[in-house]
């Protein structure tokens, strides 16, 4: 597999690379955010591949990752340790440095000049497309591969150890560690789909409850996903020629960062559908709750083994008082699902009522209910 890999996308050599919005969020089977996606325009970018492995979808399938170096053309901005400085580069022959540190050598002159690597890790992608096409394969030798990587460790690593001696010296403020705004957690998947995880079968009843509709499916897998790195498609040519113009680091950056929002806007709206079915579904049985306080039923006590009707403690109701219409023992419980929406547990519980009948007999109405919540 490896051996596959490195030929169709060989190792430290140049290529051109556009960022595929629509393919970025296609995983999302969102319309709103596919449309999001289309009014992005990526410009065309200049990068080398660092490193290709396979890794395993959420689907089950083999997904292809390219770790890309993306060149730029303008020094890097001096910001505060352990960010980068205007000299946290390695340029790319004939550019050279201010501190006369070593330019690669490609076997080939680049149509473009004064072009750098900047000294930060590389970004990870997933190809979409890959146009070979008129390939002109620029690449640079074994020697500058290992130059370029250990030069660029070397100068992260000796950033960050300025930066904790500062820190330590009290010259540096710490870092303030950056906490995920998220609306929703692996605890919101969790308690949601909490009964599918037991079987179809939840803790209280014997008999198995029906499936999570088709949406309320569509948008757990959504929220499913988006817990887990997600890396931008991107569209590759080996045409370097094919552009006389290419984007700078920093508008790669700002487009990388329009498509996360497009993918946390579609979370967001994922997370609030859901609180808005699980609010329903506890409006549609609100009456449960309600009949049973009015009523007087204990509804921990009422069960099979044990039916109670209200204001009566000393005959059991039959079974079979409507026959065709009973094949239980009254009983009014009131479903897990009001309990635990505190906490914004949604078991997948469907309403099976069916019918109620209302009957008189003697001086008592009887409220029953063809199939047991």
């Amino acid at each position: 597999m490896a051996d596959e890999l490195e030929k169709l996308y060989p190792s430290f050599t140049f290529l051109l690379f556009s960022l595929n919005p629509i393919a970025s969020v296609a995983f999302l089977r969102d319309d709103v955010a596919t449309a999001a996606a289309e009014a992005i325009t990526s410009k065309q970018y200049l990068g080398m591949v660092t490193l290709a492995s396979y890794s395993r979808h959420l689907d089950g399938g083999l997904l292809t990752t390219l770790g890309v170096r993306v060149v730029s053309r303008k020094y890097p901005k001096s910001l505060p340790l352990p960010e980068m400085n205007e000299n946290s580069f390695i340029p790319i022959s004939p550019a050279s440095h201010p501190l006369g540190r070593q330019p690669v050598q490609p076997n080939a002159i680049l149509p473009w000049n004064n072009c750098f690597f900047h000294c930060r890790p590389a970004i990870n992608f997933v190809p979409a497309s890959v146009d070979r096409e008129n390939a002109k394969f620029v690449s640079i030798t074994e020697e500058d591969e290992y130059y370029l990587v250990e030069t660029i460790r070397a100068d992260i690593d000796d950033r960050e150890e300025r930066w904790r001696v500062a820190v330590q010296s009290g010259e540096a403020p710490q870092m303030l560690k950056q906490y995920s705004t998220e609306s929703f957690g692996a605890d919101f998947l969790t308690t949601y789909k909490q009964d599918t995880e037991n079987d179809g079968y939840n803790s209280e009843d014997d008999e198995p409850e029906e499936s999570i509709s088709l949406e309320e499916q569509l948008l757990l897998q959504r929220l499913e996903y988006t817990r887990f790195s997600q890396f931008e498609a991107i569209d590759i040519s080996y045409n370097l020629s094919a552009s006389s113009e290419i984007g700078d680091l920093d508008d790669l950056l700002l487009q990388l960062d329009q498509i996360s929002r497009v993918i946390d806007d579609s979370k967001n709206r994922a997370t609030s559908r859901l609180q808005e079915i699980a609010k329903s579904k506890v409006q549609d049985l609100a009456w449960v709750k309600d009949a049973n306080a009015a009523l007087g039923v204990d509804d921990d006590a009422a069960s099979i083994d044990n039916p109670v009707m209200p204001n009566d403690n000393t005959e059991p109701v039959p079974t079979n008082i409507i026959k065709g219409s009973w094949s239980e023992p009254w009983r009014f419980r009131k479903p897990r699902f009001i309990r635990s929406m505190s906490k914004f547990k949604a078991p997948n519980l469907s309403l099976k009522i069916s019918s109620l009948i209302f009957g008189c007999f003697g001086s008592g109405v009887v409220l029953s209910e063809k199939a047991v919540l």
